[in-house]
């Protein structure tokens, strides 16, 4: 009979293969498997894991896409050769271009755009102008989108829709539209009469933008919010400030403001609501309107919300709506102390006249000194700011203080950031409108109005500032 020590004596005399005996290639392939932040650890462990990063493409890309909180997207048109280290050094040279922040380059192209009660937007290239209300029923309630600047792989759609056929359902109050170029998607959002809006009660239309089928990826043609379900008072009052729609990938979102009044109390209190829907069958699209290589981390990118009173802008990363550490209970909202998620996942500033955000990348407007001029701050929010910015812009880590109405009480905030602050000065016309679409920036001017119609307010330009690197020899 065999001792079953000597079995185990055996096998502990088998050789063993150690993880840095193994060829550089299949550490480099074992390492792809770690989160980008575990990768960055190991190069730090010995010369030979660092050396193993250094030569690895593939490695380094992980890390890059990691730390600008993007993701990879699967190249889906035929003849695409580009290799892992051309991605590399592109996503590298973008990241040092927004550093440079050069606004001088540019390309302008002539709109003639009504831009009175007009809500406008920019989305893969395409301007998107919605008008809700005006003072002729021939603009009320209209929309259109216009290609900008499109390019040979790129799908673009340009319509028109006439006042009233936005509307879902007959005499619809809506409340915002919202168009998605990317995904073919046009998102109605819209009370069915404005008594409605008192109530709290929306609803949001999903369309083709190309047509008016319903979406074929939409879990069904309407999606359904009732503010009311969610408090535990009922028979309070409300009233909505603010309404507004976003669609990112297969997660749409409904902002509003509510105000609720006691009539016992005869108090009012303001609460911030976000709406969140996963409004798609499946997270897969059939359809890209222009080719890319990453798209923005949904996980981990930035909200922006400007208040009235006072005036500020709070920065907001989503990290936070990932990392509650609360159940609902049925269909109540549960409130998350400030302090349990607001300072460490946010930067608030003083209000500016213009403000917009992409990805993890903040553009805001500031006073330059003189009336009605105005200077471009850039902030990046990304983990490899810091390293990119190459002696570019100042870091800022230190928190930072806002005043609100309650005396003696202040926000602290702390969301790390890279700041670089753009050598141009710009004319208040000059920013009428300004969107970030992946790497472009867009600037819409206005005309000066005609002396005998002050409010005929129409664009003038156009302009498209590409972040590209400046060789500054």
């Amino acid at each position: 009979m065999n001792d079953p020590m000597d079995q185990v004596t055996r096998e502990d005399m088998r050789p063993k293969v150690e993880f840095l005996a193994l060829v550089e290639e299949l550490r480099s392939y074992i390492l792809s498997f770690l989160p980008w932040q575990d990768i960055l650890r190991c190069t730090s462990v010995c010369k030979a894991l660092r050396q193993t990063y250094v030569s690895s493409s593939e490695l380094q890309y992980i890390v890059e896409l990691g730390g600008q909180r993007l993701l990879p997207v699967p190249v889906a048109y035929p003849g695409n050769n580009t290799s892992v280290s051309q991605r590399l050094q592109l996503l590298r040279d973008k990241a040092h271009a927004w550093f440079q922040f050069n606004l001088h380059a540019h390309l302008s192209f002539s709109m003639q755009e009504r831009v009175y009660e007009v809500e406008m937007s920019l989305a893969d290239g395409h301007l998107c102008l919605w008008s809700r209300y005006h003072e002729t029923e021939d603009s009320r309630n209209s929309a259109k989108i216009i290609p900008i600047l499109p390019k040979p792989l790129q799908r673009t759609i340009e319509r028109h829709w006439s006042p009233g056929s936005l509307f879902p359902v007959p005499d619809a109050y809506i409340v915002d539209v919202y168009m998605d170029p990317v995904q073919n998607l046009i998102a109605i959002a819209y009370a069915v009469h404005s008594n409605m809006l008192q109530e709290g009660r929306f609803y949001v239309d999903l369309r083709t933008l190309d047509g008016d089928d319903i979406h074929p990826q939409a879990a069904g043609q309407t999606l359904v919010l009732s503010v009311l379900t969610a408090q535990e008072r009922h028979d309070w009052f409300t009233i909505t400030e603010v309404l507004k729609l976003k669609v990112l990938g297969r997660h749409l979102a409904l902002q509003c403001s509510p105000v609720f009044d006691d009539p016992v109390s005869t108090t009012s209190r303001v609460i911030w609501w976000l709406q969140l829907w996963d409004w798609q069958h499946s997270t897969t699209s059939n359809m890209q309107a222009q080719q890319t290589m990453w798209t923005s981390d949904p996980e981990h990118r930035l909200l922006c919300y400007i208040t009235l009173r006072p005036c500020l802008v709070f920065v907001i990363s989503t990290r936070v709506f990932f990392n509650l550490n609360s159940e609902p209970v049925g269909e109540k909202a549960m409130t998350i102390p400030w302090q349990n998620w607001g300072p460490t996942n946010t930067r608030v500033f003083p209000d500016s006249w213009k403000v917009c955000v992409s990805g993890n990348r903040v553009l805001h407007a500031f006073p330059a000194g003189t009336r009605s001029r105005y200077k471009l701050h850039m902030m990046d929010f990304s983990p490899l700011g810091v390293e990119r910015r190459q002696g570019l812009g100042r870091v800022v880590r230190e928190p930072s203080a806002a005043k609100i109405h309650e005396p003696g009480k202040t926000l602290i905030t702390s969301l790390p950031y890279v700041e670089v602050v753009s050598d141009r000065v710009f004319d208040a016309i000059e920013l009428i409108g300004m969107w970030i679409d992946r790497d472009r920036i867009y600037l819409a001017k206005m005309m000066d109005p005609p002396d005998d119609d002050p409010g005929d307010l129409r664009l003038d330009q156009l302009e498209v500032i590409e972040m590209s690197i400046v060789d500054p020899s």
